[in-house]
């Protein structure tokens, strides 16, 4: 048998809604077997087994969990019969909703496209995800937001493969989401394979770029607010109820921050009636807990309200408009608010953001 590669060290899993992290050891069985679906439909292919793949006790059923070491010990052993990364474009997009467990009709049952994103964040690892995906939304272009796509281990021999599989399987999860089409605005890439590359750019509808810090699919922040018609509150709370279970059976949950508590996986700043409801919490109680915690949501309100006030502006939204999306009565209550958070009234804004000055820092 030949050496599949150096060992691992203990990696942290990040949770969508805490500064915190738990840690988890590779040898933790702890990932389900269907997030190694593509994998065994090629193994099949080939004559193998589960136990081929992952070991003498692996079957490879729906219930059972997988070490990271064996699942990585299986990843070497299928690129190394198939004889290149191209394995991972197989894999990966064979995957889709019906390969994430209970998060997959969780997700479904989601309101809109954004919140599924966000829970999907929460909960990944119930999916078995062998990254440590997170929502970006600063990325100094207007109207573009990322899912981008951090080593959950560092593991060198295995991180392109990863990479790919879990792309691939995202993109098929947010076209369903989105109707069918989930239209990208680039890829970017850590490694440098024009072949691969070549083939997630036919398959994916966007071009693909190499040598990237770390790997994320860019796409319209606009594909958010897309509305899911089927959306039942009832059966999303039964979803969501079998997941929290899960998490909690395998230990993947931490307790979260109140302060963390405060944001939505995607950076906003969530209304103060949200956030009680989902603490099963009355209003009192929780200004109670923010002044405990010397937390001032209005200072936070303030700050996220000129954050997206910017964005807006960049995009050439009419101020009526923006008062309305951040929350304000009217326009002339958003010039005077921008005003004090900027030092400049939001033409005087757009005037310098036009010609390149810096941007506008909040007071």
């Amino acid at each position: 048998m030949p050496d599949w590669g150096t060992p691992l060290a203990t990696g942290q899993v990040p949770d969508a809604h805490t500064t915190d992290s738990r840690l988890v050891s590779v040898d933790d069985a702890i990932f389900p077997a269907h997030s190694m679906t593509g994998v065994l439909a090629w193994a099949r292919g080939v004559g193998w087994s589960a136990r081929d793949l992952f070991g003498a006790s692996s079957e490879g059923g729906a219930g059972d969990r997988l070490s990271y070491t064996r699942i990585r010990q299986g990843v070497q052993r299928a690129v190394h019969r198939h004889g290149g990364l191209n394995l991972a474009c197989q894999t990966g997009g064979y995957k889709s909703i019906s390969q994430l467990g209970l998060l997959g009709p969780a997700l479904v049952a989601q309101p809109t496209v954004g919140a599924a994103i966000e829970f999907g964040l929460r909960h990944q690892l119930l999916a078995g995800s062998l990254l440590a995906h997170r929502f970006a939304r600063d990325l100094g272009e207007p109207g573009a937001c990322a899912i981008e796509s951090p080593h959950l281990f560092e593991d060198a021999e295995c991180a392109s493969f990863l990479e790919i599989d879990h792309l691939l399987t995202n993109f098929n999860v947010l076209k369903i989401l989105c109707g069918g089409q989930f239209p990208l605005i680039r890829v970017e890439l850590p490694g440098h394979d024009r072949e691969v590359f070549g083939t997630l750019a036919r398959l994916l509808g966007a071009p693909v770029i190499g040598e990237a810090r770390v790997a994320r699919m860019v796409f319209d922040s606009d594909l958010l607010n897309i509305r899911n018609p089927n959306h039942d509150p009832h059966s999303c709370a039964y979803w969501e109820g079998l997941c929290e279970q899960e998490a909690q059976a395998i230990g993947l949950r931490t307790p979260a921050t109140l302060l963390a508590r405060l944001f939505s996986a995607t950076g906003r700043l969530l209304p103060l009636e949200d956030i009680a409801e989902r603490m099963h919490v009355s209003l009192r109680t929780l200004y109670r807990m923010l002044e405990r915690d010397g937390i001032d949501y209005s200072q936070l309100q303030d700050k996220d309200r000129f954050i997206r006030a910017q964005q807006l502006l960049r995009l050439g939204v009419r101020s009526e408009d923006i008062a309305v999306d951040i929350g304000l009565s009217d326009a002339r209550s958003f010039r005077r608010a921008f005003r004090r958070w900027a030092g400049m009234s939001p033409a005087e804004f757009r005037e310098k953001d036009r010609v390149g000055s810096p941007p506008a820092i909040a007071h």
